[in-house]
């Protein structure tokens, strides 16, 4: 189904290709980016007693008088490192620029087991369009920095200058051969999606479609994080697992140790081969930085002025037995004047 409607978005009809036909290669690109630089309003995480802590903080009853993750802001700018993907079809007009979710990298997009069902990457590449996923600063093979210094409004930055640089044909080496692309839509999956909505936001030249999928704009972002929090049960990632502290993941930055938790938060029973999913709940999981969830309310979504297509997809209960039974699907078109017709998929 998912596949089915991103034809409807695009707006756009392709032959097919297959991935034996195309050209993929990984690569790194450096980005100089200028934005806001939150303070964390807490001491720096000492043990997982302090962890417990900043939970129960925000999960109290009055915690939008009580909780204050940021102390204040400053001018922040830098030149960072970040490491990619690109696919491309013969005769590709489009681009698909792939953005991650936090927990995860870029082989979110390109999954291995059994590909034929599960790899968006071959998918769409082999509908003709061009692929480029990435992964976000702190995460697979990109740069990691401190996790008090890496938020939100970071990967919204970053994500605005690669399609600025995609657009003036300067973001690729010349390494990687490739050629400009008539459109460019960027699609994300949960926070992704929440970073390229903040950026048509932002800039609504920069895509010429959307697509975002596993997102819910219903509850509030505040009381959201904090039951996200309690149920994600994050420790100090070196506490977790010492690879973290070797790769530069200090005490900013969490993660969990029982793959039922991302059960819990992700997954159904029944509807999910398990072989794959305890594969990406333990090897291909990353830790998050704290101040990536704690900056979220401080991003703007208001993109009143995009005007071009949007697809949203999310998962919904529908039933008293809480089994998903459909997808929700949202798409905004200009004959709409900036409304948003919504139709259910069963």
């Amino acid at each position: 189904m998912y596949f089915l409607f991103l034809s409807i978005v695009l707006l756009i009809i392709h032959t097919q290709v297959s991935r034996a036909d195309t050209t993929c290669i990984d690569f790194r690109f450096l980005v100089y980016i200028d934005y806001t630089q939150y303070q964390f309003g807490y001491p720096p995480f000492n043990d997982n007693y302090d962890v417990a802590t900043y939970v129960q903080d925000i999960n109290r009853r009055d915690a939008d008088k009580t909780f204050h993750p940021i102390s204040g802001s400053v001018p922040g700018n830098g030149t960072f490192r970040l490491s990619g993907t690109y696919c491309e079809p013969a005769n590709a007009t489009t681009l698909l620029v792939a953005t991650h979710g936090l927990d995860s990298d870029r082989t979110y997009w390109d999954i291995q087991y059994q590909p034929e069902k599960y790899n968006f990457a071959n998918y769409v590449v082999g509908k003709g369009y061009s692929f480029l996923s990435y992964d976000l600063l702190g995460a697979g093979r990109s740069q990691i920095i401190d996790g008090y210094t890496l938020q939100l409004p970071m990967h919204v930055a970053m994500l605005e200058k690669i399609l600025i640089k995609i657009r003036e044909n300067s973001l690729f080496p010349k390494s990687v051969e490739h050629t400009v692309p008539k459109k460019i839509v960027p699609i994300g999956f949960n926070v992704g999606s929440y970073i390229i909505n903040a950026v048509i936001a932002k800039n609504a030249s920069l895509a010429d479609a959307a697509i975002l999928t596993g997102v819910g704009y219903k509850a509030s972002v505040a009381s959201s994080i904090g039951s996200l929090f309690s149920s994600w049960n994050g420790k100090i990632a070196s506490t977790v697992d010492p690879k973290w502290e070797d790769l530069g993941y200090h005490s900013g930055y969490l993660d969990q140790d029982d793959k039922f938790v991302i059960w819990k938060l992700l997954y159904r029973k029944g509807y999910y081969d398990t072989n794959l999913t305890d594969s990406y709940s333990t090897e291909h999981r990353h830790p998050q930085a704290i101040m990536e969830s704690a900056t979220a309310p401080l991003v703007s979504l208001n993109a009143k002025a995009f005007k071009s297509p949007v697809l949203v997809m999310a998962l919904t209960f529908f039933d008293t037995k809480r089994r998903i039974r459909l997808y929700k699907l949202w798409w905004q078109l200009p004959r709409h004047s900036g409304t948003i017709s919504e139709r259910s998929i069963s």
